[in-house]
C-alpha cells in the first residue's frame, strides 16, 4: 500500500454530498456546513471540510475578509476550515441565509434547493469531507 492510501485509511476521511442545488441569477446566498448537514451514521464529525462541485454555471465565492473568487463549471471549491462563505452571481449582491431554502429529500436522497431571479443557471452539488 502507497503513503497516501496509508495516510487516508489511518484518518479515516468520510464524505458524502448533501444538497444538489439550483440558481437562476440574480442570486446570493451566506452558507456554512454544519453537522446535521452530514448524513452519517453513527458519530456527529468533530471537523468538517465543506465542498461545492460546480455542475454548470459560474460563481462568485467569497470568503470574509478576501477578495471575491471567479468559479466555473467543472471547479470544485474546498473548504478545510468550513468557514462561512457566501456563493453569489454577483458578489455585490446581499447574501440570503441558505437555512430556509432548502428542502429536506424525500426517502433520504438529497436535499434540494432552487432558488433566484430566473436568469442564467448554475447548478451544484454540496457536501463535506
Amino acid at each position: 500500500m502507497d503513503a497516501l492510501s496509508q495516510l487516508l485509511e489511518a484518518v479515516r476521511l468520510r464524505a458524502g454530498a448533501f444538497l444538489q442545488a439550483e440558481f437562476t441569477e440574480p442570486w446570493s446566498i451566506r452558507a456554512q456546513v454544519g453537522p446535521e448537514d452530514c448524513p452519517l451514521p453513527g458519530q456527529i464529525p468533530a471537523c468538517l471540510m465543506a465542498y461545492h462541485y460546480v455542475l454548470d454555471g459560474r460563481l462568485w465565492l467569497a470568503l470574509d475578509g478576501q477578495p471575491p473568487l471567479a468559479v466555473g463549471a467543472g471547479e470544485i471549491i474546498l473548504l478545510p476550515r468550513n468557514p462561512p462563505h457566501v456563493l453569489s452571481s454577483d458578489a455585490r449582491l446581499p447574501a440570503q441565509r441558505i437555512e430556509p431554502l432548502v428542502q429536506p429529500a424525500p426517502g433520504g436522497g438529497l436535499a434540494r434547493l432552487r432558488y433566484g431571479g430566473g436568469g442564467a443557471r448554475t447548478r451544484l452539488i454540496c457536501g463535506f469531507i
